[in-house]
């Protein structure tokens, strides 16, 4: 083997050598990238979960607070079943569709069955239940999941009816139904329209839905 080529081979061989540190070092350095970007992800991860645990605790606590001051017993603490319609301006309200259904653990409407009640958890009220769906009732107005006002109002006008709202249970009126607790087999009617409005056909309506779920 002459000169020229032996040092040709060894300027390969430097350059193998070369080609395989600088290979071996790429490989350390990618591998401690990922780890590092590895500890930041879990790191994050962790952080998420403990907070989002601690807001877990928190909402819980919050919640339990919030039952307790508002009468309401522990989940499953009951299971009843009250059949109900709403009514307004001659139109009964329809909460069979999906965005009704199931809404509080508590009280809910399911099954896509609009007109029963289940509830699970003792002291709930009709209000409450409203709430649920997004419907309050307060200074004498009616304000549905909508946002559309009812409210009561008088006229001395023979052109212009008066409008009120009505609650009546198992076929009985009831003057303020806010601290009315839902109770089974019980039958709920709530009206907004003419103060002279006949609701004998909507109680009949909910005596034949109540027959239909006994």
């Amino acid at each position: 083997m002459d000169k020229g080529t032996a040092v040709k081979k060894d300027k390969t061989r430097k350059h193998e050598r070369k080609a395989i540190v600088r290979y071996v070092w790429c490989m350390r350095v990618g591998l401690t990238v990922s780890l590092i970007a590895l500890l930041i992800i879990t790191t994050i991860i962790y952080i998420k979960y403990q907070r989002a645990r601690d807001e877990n605790w928190r909402w819980a606590a919050y919640s339990s607070e919030l039952r307790t001051l508002a009468g309401v017993g522990e989940l499953g603490s009951t299971h009843e079943h009250i059949v109900f319609m709403l009514v307004v301006d001659g139109k009964t309200i329809d909460f069979s569709g999906e965005k009704y259904q199931e809404r509080s653990p508590f009280v809910h409407v399911e099954d896509g069955i609009g007109d029963v009640i289940h509830k699970h958890a003792t002291g709930v009220t009709f209000r409450q239940f409203l709430g649920t769906l997004g419907i309050t009732v307060h200074d004498g107005c009616l304000v549905l999941d909508t946002g559309k006002k009812h409210c009561a109002t008088s006229s001395k006008s023979s052109k212009q009816s008066s409008k009120t709202l009505r609650f009546f249970v198992n076929e009985q009126p009831v003057g303020d139904f806010g601290m009315y607790e839902l109770k089974g087999g019980d039958s709920v009617l709530l009206v907004y329209g003419d103060i002279q409005e006949n609701v004998e056909e909507y109680l009949n309506q909910l005596g034949v839905i109540s027959d239909r779920h006994k």
